[in-house]
């Protein structure tokens, strides 16, 4: 399965929850019985999805599956600034008060996720509790800005995973 595909059906199933539960983050998330048939259906990998809540009074249309024209990018960055695998990641770098990566496209107007991860990404460990930010790079629009700081808001070095999806 493409990344592209896998993000489509994430993107579908948070559609989906955000229909089922519109304030969810004001209400109470059932705990217990389970969600309405439309939200169990199986997601089709091309073409729409309708999804109609009628209880809710909801009605949305999504559409699933590859996009002419879009492409996902991801790198796994150390926090020495060594990029330690990747797809379309050509390198990666310290730079200033974070850190450089770069692209083999633009990816100035892209979508950008990023998460904490191991300083060392070949070992396993539960990755501290970090933030991590993206940005453009100024400049250079293959590339992007990644700072991380520690719990307190402080500059820290931290190794990350980043996705860009760019259309």
């Amino acid at each position: 399965m493409s990344l592209v595909r896998c993000l489509s059906g994430l993107f579908t199933f948070i559609l989906a929850a955000l229909c089922l539960f519109p304030s969810a983050a004001m209400a109470e998330v059932p705990t217990q019985g389970s969600l309405p048939s439309a939200a169990m259906a199986e997601v089709p990998t091309q073409g729409s999805l309708p999804l109609t809540v009628p209880e809710k009074g909801v009605s949305v249309e999504a559409t699933v599956g590859n996009t002419v024209g879009t492409a996902a990018f991801y790198a796994t960055v150390a926090a020495d600034g060594t990029l330690a695998q990747g797809v379309g990641a050509v390198s990666a770098q310290k730079f200033g008060t974070g850190y450089e990566v770069i692209f083999n496209t633009d990816v100035s107007r892209g979508s950008y996720v990023a998460t904490v991860a191991c300083s060392d990404p070949s070992t396993w460990c539960n990755p501290p509790a970090n933030i991590v930010s993206v940005s453009p790079r100024h400049d250079i629009a293959q590339g992007v800005f990644i700072p991380t700081f520690d719990s307190n808001g402080k500059l820290t070095n931290s190794g990350f995973n980043l996705i860009v999806v760019v259309d």
